[in-house]
C-alpha cells in the first residue's frame, strides 16, 4: 500500500508563469464554471469565516479568514480549497491587504496534489466573475463604468469588465485613500 504521494508546490511567481493573469481565459473558465453549477456539475460549499474580534468593526480592522472549498467538474475535475487572510491593517505595514492559499485535490482519491499561492489566482478569478455578470447583464453599448476602491482587485475587475464591454469610453474609480 502506498503511503506517499506527490504534491506539487507552486510560488507565486510559478502561478504567474503558468498563466494565472491571463483574463481572457480566466473569463472563458468563469463562464463555463457557471454553465457547469447550474447544471449541477460544480459546486460550492458554504464558506467558513473567522473573524477577529468580537463585532463586525473589529473585524473590519482586524481582519478575518475565510476557507471556501469548491469542486469543478467538466472539462476541469478538481476539487480544492481557497484558503484566505485578510487584514486591512496591512496597508500600512506595505502588505496587501489579503493573501490566499490554494490547495487542489485529487476529486477520486481526495489526496491533495497541488498547494500554491492562491493571491494572483483569487483577485484574477473575482475579477474573472465581474466580467462575466457584465457580459450578460450590461446594456450591450454601454459607455461608463463606476468602480469603487482602487485597490489590486479592483484592476482585474476593470480589466475582466473591459474585456466584456468593449464599448466602455468613461470609467471613474473611487477610493477612500486619495492616493490610490
Amino acid at each position: 500500500m502506498q503511503t506517499h504521494w506527490k504534491l506539487l508546490l507552486l510560488s507565486n511567481d510559478d502561478v504567474i508563469s503558468l498563466g494565472s493573469q491571463n483574463m481572457h481565459e480566466a473569463l472563458e473558465d468563469i463562464e463555463q464554471t457557471f454553465s457547469l453549477l447550474s447544471r449541477g456539475e460544480a459546486f460550492s460549499p458554504a464558506k467558513a469565516a473567522m473573524g477577529f474580534g468580537k463585532t463586525l468593526q473589529d473585524e473590519a480592522t482586524m481582519g478575518r479568514i475565510n476557507a471556501l472549498p469548491g469542486y469543478v467538474g467538466g472539462r476541469f475535475q478538481m476539487a480544492g480549497l481557497k484558503w484566505m487572510g485578510s487584514n486591512p491593517g496591512n496597508l500600512a505595514q506595505g502588505l496587501p491587504v489579503a493573501c490566499a492559499l490554494t490547495v487542489l485535490n485529487d476529486p477520486v482519491s481526495k489526496f491533495p496534489i497541488a498547494a500554491m499561492d492562491g493571491s494572483t489566482i483569487s483577485a484574477v478569478r473575482t475579477g474573472a466573475v465581474s466580467g462575466v455578470a457584465a457580459k450578460y447583464l450590461a446594456k450591450k453599448d454601454s459607455r461608463t463604468l463606476l468602480l469603487i476602491g482602487a485597490g489590486y482587485q479592483n484592476t482585474t475587475q476593470l480589466e475582466a469588465i473591459y474585456l466584456s464591454c468593449p464599448s466602455l469610453e468613461h470609467i471613474y474609480i473611487v477610493d477612500l485613500i486619495e492616493d490610490r
